[in-house]
């Protein structure tokens, strides 16, 4: 099969075997256990606190956050956010006063026992 990318008639070396041996090669490790936590950051539990979401689907929304760490945030809402949805959240936020709003992307639903639970992964931005 034709392979574009490695089957050009000007290449001078084997890049494609190159690859393919490096691949192989590389170990491969079993899962770990399901209770384990796997997060590249420590979550801080947030009883009692809000975080304000915005979307370009819906307005300001105003929702409980449950937790936060410094790679995103998990919060609960009554509405329909899909998976890869991006999103500008202040979380923590006070109501009514002046907050601080990063982007952030979608990247977990699942439907809690009032409305959903969404795990948003902050995204840096290149301004």
């Amino acid at each position: 099969m034709f392979d574009p990318l490695f089957d050009r008639p000007d290449s001078s070396c084997d890049l494609k075997d190159e690859l393919v041996s490096l691949a192989s090669s590389i170990e491969t490790h079993a899962p770990s256990a399901p209770h384990k936590n796997v997060r590249r950051h420590r979550r801080l539990a947030m009883p009692n606190a809000k975080a304000m979401v915005k979307s370009a689907n819906a307005d300001e929304e105003v929702v409980e956050l449950i937790d936060v760490s410094r790679g995103g945030a998990c919060f609960r809402s009554e509405m329909v956010y899909s998976l890869g949805t991006w999103v500008r959240i202040a979380a923590p936020c006070t109501v009514g006063a002046a907050n601080i709003f990063v982007m952030a992307r979608v990247v977990r639903a699942k439907k809690a026992r009032i409305g959903r639970e969404y795990g948003v992964e902050y995204v840096e931005t290149n301004r």
